[in-house]
């Protein structure tokens, strides 16, 4: 089972996330589980969000609500931008995410974290502490408030004992994946649609789009500044979201929900206004999923899913480009990213039955066909994801389900960056306690004066960066 972000660090019980047991006898009420359901359903949002912090049967009940509202919200999709721009809706559904998505959501939010502060750490490697030009306060009021980021959670596990591993998902059971990957378990036609509209309302121009700080508190997390919006975070997350549903849907064999996917997203794309950006970039997005599918399907020579799976791309792709690019230089810049990645079984067989088509001979083909930052598709048909290992359950299980040491050689997968940080930073505050505690009983203890920033961060830093 998923720790979600609906569990405080201070609380180690083990509550039901995404799909709940009936509660027993000992802690429910006189009453059916439908009469709770019933009266769940009608509750404001706001108050759901309250309420699923309850560790008995309110607060279960609770999170059941709020996964049916995500999951009902997400089928019933027509691009309501209110969680775009009101901070009381993202709150809602981000609550509805940590039950049904919480490894894809909390990757994603922690790989963001992460990336926040990459460029202002290699500024501080580079110039350690000396002064800079006439930018140097910005610097130093971002650095002091990665300072406080680090301190303020060198005690918190989804922070300081939150690793991010990288799992093969050929290698779970059917009830392990339910377990944690509720939505994708889910999944239908209907859901990936409506996670495919989101991607595109989400690329909409918000003027104040609502801030993930409410959200990074559900993990008790402290003092992380406005980070990059919610609106990009949504894309990153329902993007791999899709993409492992894609992959689960063909390994049941629910082709026809596939096919029924590629047909409605084709027909919504078609629909939409193709003078705005955001309409092309979701042309090359549906383009980028039907090759994922093609690469599964190319696997096991599966000709019919290929076929299928091409009558709709190209539907689409004459729709919007027309003349100016033809469907046979993009299945030509496809095959060329098969041959880029390696991708040798796949390629093979594409060649063979596209009579006369070869990859195109660039030094850049088209990007990969799915986020290589957080999934990799190996050849064998095996869709690697990574995770943060404090929300597994039993993070034991991650070293069971690891994706070989082959694989992550080819994927090169970045580690959240605040790792290390905030390991280095918990040595030197043990090491300052040690120290304080040795000192002679007769000598009053002084009163630590907090670090400045540049000794701090500059011995964080050169510690960190000499042991690598």
């Amino acid at each position: 089972m998923v720790k979600g972000a609906l569990f405080w660090p201070s609380n180690h019980r083990n509550v039901p996330t995404a799909t709940l047991a009936t509660p027993t006898p000992t802690d429910t009420p006189a009453f059916p589980p439908e009469v709770f359901r019933n009266m769940f359903s009608h509750v404001d949002k706001v108050k759901l969000v309250e309420l699923r912090q309850d560790m008995g049967i309110v607060g279960a009940y609770a999170r059941e609500a709020l996964a049916d509202g995500v999951l009902s919200e997400l089928k019933n999709y027509q691009g309501d931008e209110a969680i775009f721009r009101i901070q009381s809706e993202w709150n809602w559904f981000a609550t509805g995410l940590d039950v049904v998505a919480p490894l894809e959501a909390w990757d994603t939010y922690l790989a963001g974290t992460a990336q926040h502060w990459a460029y202002e750490y290699q500024y501080l490697k580079t110039h350690g502490d000396q002064p800079v030009s006439r930018h140097s306060q910005p610097w130093q009021r971002d650095m002091n408030q990665y300072t406080r980021f680090l301190t303020s959670n060198v005690n918190n596990p989804y922070v300081a004992q939150n690793p991010r591993v990288y799992i093969d998902l050929a290698q779970l059971s059917h009830r392990d994946f339910q377990k944690l990957f509720p939505l994708v378990s889910k999944t239908s036609a209907e859901t990936l649609l409506g996670l495919f509209k989101l991607i595109m309302a989400a690329m909409g121009e918000y003027e104040a789009p609502p801030t993930l700080v409410d959200t990074y508190r559900h993990l008790g997390i402290q003092n992380v500044p406005n980070s990059p919006g919610v609106p990009q975070k949504l894309q990153d997350i329902a993007n791999r979201i899709i993409t492992t549903g894609l992959w689960w849907l063909y390994q049941t064999r629910r082709i026809a929900d596939i096919d029924r996917f590629m047909a409605m997203a084709a027909a919504y794309l078609k629909d939409s206004s193709r003078f705005e950006t955001r309409s092309f970039h979701m042309v090359l997005q549906y383009g980028r999923f039907a090759q994922f599918i093609i690469t599964l399907a190319a696997l096991d020579l599966n000709q019919d899913l290929v076929q299928r799976t091409e009558v709709h791309w190209a539907e689409h792709h004459a729709d919007f480009f027309g003349v100016r690019f033809s469907y046979d230089q993009s299945r030509r810049y496809f095959l060329a990213t098969l041959k880029e990645h390696n991708f040798t079984a796949p390629l093979e067989y594409l060649t063979t039955i596209w009579e006369g088509l070869e990859p195109i001979d660039k030094d850049r083909p088209m990007g990969p066909m799915i986020n290589v930052q957080n999934q990799w598709l190996d050849n064998e048909g095996h869709l690697h994801v990574a995770v943060p290992r404090a929300l597994l359950d039993d993070p034991r299980m991650a070293s069971k389900i690891a994706t070989p040491q082959s694989i992550l050689d080819q994927w090169k997968p970045k580690a959240y960056s605040f790792t290390p940080h905030i390991e280095e930073q918990g040595r030197l505050m043990e090491m300052e306690r040690a120290q304080t505690q040795a000192e002679p009983a007769t000598h009053p203890t002084p009163t630590p004066e907090a670090p400045g920033l540049a000794e701090s961060l500059t011995r964080v830093a050169r510690a960190w960066f000499q042991s690598r």
